[in-house]
């Protein structure tokens, strides 16, 4: 099969059969994230860059190879831009003619301010169009567009698709760590995406191969984040297992090079179907696609993932040359734990909780270990210091609030906060030393129970 690919299981369409009308890779987008490499040159000319009728047969011909029950969802979908494609809306009636399968289309939406696309997917049951940022600035960082697919271009399509179009408009958001995963910039997205009013809101992550190796997905909380402002029609699409059907083909290695063409495949995931299709023969075709040389295997966040030879994927050297001035390599630290030695404790007549304003209100003393006495020396009675200090009660955190557990309040992060309810449990809090006596700090404004470990105290210096 040349255009005719799968079906294999998509985030949002269970299993998909992808019908990909334009070449490898024409586009006129160069996403940081695409799966399929870099785009190089960007394209934005639209023509028939295959016969509509040699697809349309293929798509015919596939769909007669399958049982009712294979296929979830027809979905157009191609190695670069699916709307660059001329014909497409004539396909998507003349697939429609053949079956009853749901249509979707999955597309940048660069084009929609054009008429005539528009038209041409009216026909669809599902248009997924993307929208990764809210300024052109930050678009032009994330999706690196051809210079006559602007912002304004894009969002005036998608208002404008979306006045003409009574089908399914999901638009997707993929959401990439320290570029788009800001509160500034989501906001920014969810005001767009309000003007545009789509059925539901999609937010990817990158988990397949990016092209840059500096793409990673965002953290939990950050996601939680895009979900809160993204609005109720927003929900996170998660990776997905499913099967891949590698027997469109009688030739293994064609069939799956038809997949990984459009959608690169991790190591795991390639062993899985080679099972499913014959075990005896895992190693051979293993070999066989290796010796093919119309494959490669991109090494990305740790996994190892099978795509076509033709795709271009930078290494790390290469692809640090194009990170935004703002982005800084991430390596996770080795220590899976820091463990604090406490220097002392508080001694107060607080054993419970209660309101911070009541503690700091009375006197409290700060007893030193006497192997930590000698670091005392130079604090006077008058002077503020920090006192950095552990919430020993606290066993467990949230990262979003009321302050101080007042439910009238809005919600806020919890590192705008002083909750002790927090993941690392410090408290920080200025006192006025009142006097010392050998290893004891006799202190006025500090807001810590009786027997708190104390972490460590710094002077203040005010002219800092």
């Amino acid at each position: 099969m040349k255009y005719v690919f799968g079906p294999v299981p998509s985030r949002r369409l269970g299993q998909s059969l992808g019908i990909d009308p334009i070449p490898l890779k024409t586009c006129n987008w160069n996403c940081v994230y695409c799966q399929l490499g870099r785009t190089i040159p960007l394209s934005n000319e639209r023509r028939e860059y295959f016969p509509a009728e040699d697809i349309l047969a293929e798509v015919e011909s596939t769909l007669g190879n399958h049982s009712r029950g294979e296929i979830d969802w027809v979905t157009f979908v191609g190695s670069g831009e699916t709307t660059l494609y001329s014909r497409l809306g004539w396909l998507i009636q003349e697939v429609k003619a053949i079956t009853d399968l749901p249509i979707a289309v999955i597309t940048n939406g660069a084009l929609l301010y054009l008429p005539e696309v528009r038209q041409a997917l009216l026909w669809a049951d599902a248009v997924m169009p993307t929208l990764d940022a809210g300024t052109a600035d930050l678009y032009r960082k994330i999706n690196r567009p051809h210079p006559d697919t602007t912002l304004a271009r894009l969002v005036e399509g998608l208002i404008d698709f979306r006045k003409e179009y009574t089908g399914n408009l999901w638009v997707e958001v993929m959401l990439v760590r320290g570029l788009n995963d800001s509160r500034p910039a989501l906001q920014d997205i969810a005001a767009i995406l309000r003007q545009i009013a789509p059925d539901e809101v999609h937010i990817n992550l990158p988990t397949r191969p990016p092209v840059e190796t500096w793409v990673e997905p965002p953290d939990e909380p950050s996601i939680q984040l895009a979900v809160t402002l993204l609005g109720d029609i927003a929900r996170v699409i998660r990776p997905v297992q499913g099967t891949f059907d590698l027997n469109s083909d009688e030739d293994i290695t064609n069939a799956i090079l038809n997949i990984i063409t459009r959608h690169p495949m991790r190591q795991e995931e390639l062993e899985q179907a080679l099972l499913a299709w014959d075990p005896a023969k895992l190693d051979e075709a293993l070999v066989g696609l290796e010796a093919s040389g119309r494959t490669q295997v991109i090494e990305r966040g740790g996994s190892r993932f099978w795509g076509a030879a033709g795709s271009y994927y930078p290494n790390e050297n290469q692809s640090h040359k194009t990170a935004p001035p703002s982005w800084q390599p991430c390596h996770p630290n080795p220590l899976q734990k820091i463990t604090f030695q406490p220097i002392g404790y508080i001694c107060n007549q607080f054993n419970t909780p209660v309101p911070s304003d009541v503690i700091k209100m009375a006197e409290s003393q700060i007893v030193i270990k006497p192997e930590f006495e000698l670091g005392l020396d130079g604090l006077e009675a008058g002077q503020h210091i920090l006192v950095l200090f552990c919430f020993h009660l606290s066993d467990s955190y949230e990262l979003y609030q009321h302050p101080r557990n007042d439910t009238s309040r809005p919600k806020r992060g919890i590192f705008a906060l002083r909750s002790p309810r927090r993941p690392n449990p410090i408290g920080a809090t200025e006192v006025e030393i009142i006097t010392r006596e050998g290893n004891i700090l006799r202190v006025r404004g500090l807001d810590a129970l009786n027997d708190t470990p104390v972490l460590d105290i710094k002077p203040l210096q005010r002219e800092l």
